[in-house]
């Protein structure tokens, strides 16, 4: 006799109750297929899932892979900013001349040495009417116009030219023409200095000294200074510079055709 059974048993239960016997197979047979799901299709199914999942990922990989090519492409396109920068030869336009080279011969350096283009030419004087042209009284040395420093009381007197002395030079010397009035009773406080300054005013050196007992007038040569090459590829100052006292009476000093000149024979 078989005992009732609750509905929704499940097929595996009422087979237990029914002690395997052979109507349990038959009740088997008699389910409907779409109702019965074994243990082992249940995995094999789950794992049906994520094996189609995978197709997704590795259709995105053609993604990134085409966006490398952008990246390529704006590489190429990019100007390089080393071919734009790259130097010329050509000097700034405001670049100064290059400094004159030295001869083998000597060559003065001063421009208007000889005074002869009159005053406020190439040379820098303190005090009044330095560079003057020559009269019957007091004729130029040689031209039309001389250097007069000094002549009265007081006085304070300098004259200058500024230069570059030439890289390479191996003998740099002055001459000039000079004339001295002395003055009476000379005690030597009147004096005229011929030095070598650097552009700061620096004593580089110095080269002549004149006092008021230096006697002479009647234009003449001063024995030719020789000036140390050293001086080489400076720039520096020739200056005379005058001064007198007060006592009443006075010493002039008077300059013409001046020349430094340097040479590398």
């Amino acid at each position: 006799i078989v005992p009732p059974v609750k509905v929704g048993l499940s097929a595996i239960a009422l087979l237990s109750l029914l002690g395997g016997c052979a109507v349990g197979g038959a009740v088997a047979d008699d389910l409907p297929d779409a109702g019965l799901i074994t243990a082992a299709d249940g995995p094999s199914a789950s794992r049906d899932g994520p094996a189609r999942k995978s197709d997704g990922p590795t259709g995105k990989v053609d993604g990134p892979i085409g966006n490398i090519d952008g990246p390529v492409g704006k590489i190429d396109a990019a100007p390089s900013p080393v071919d734009a920068a790259l130097p010329t030869d050509a000097p700034p336009p405001d670049a100064p001349p290059p400094p004159k080279e030295c001869s083998a011969t000597f060559t003065n350096l001063l421009a208007n040495a000889s005074f002869d283009q009159g005053a406020g030419i190439a040379w820098t004087a303190t005090g009044s009417n330095i560079i003057v042209p020559g009269s019957a009284s007091f004729p130029a040395g040689d031209g039309s116009h001389f250097a007069w420093l000094a002549g009265f009381d007081g006085a304070d007197d300098t004259l200058a030219q500024t230069v570059r002395i030439p890289s390479g030079t191996t003998e740099l010397r002055l001459r000039f023409l000079r004339c001295n009035n002395q003055e009476a009773g000379a005690n030597g406080t009147d004096q005229m200095t011929v030095e070598l300054r650097a552009t700061s005013g620096t004593l580089l050196d110095s080269l002549a000294t004149f006092t008021d007992t230096t006697s002479g007038c009647g234009w003449q040569a001063f024995p030719t200074i020789a000036i140390s090459p050293t001086r080489a590829g400076q720039t520096v100052t020739l200056a005379f510079a005058a001064t007198t006292d007060d006592n009443g009476v006075f010493t002039s000093y008077r300059v013409d055709e001046v020349a430094l000149e340097a040479a590398c024979p």
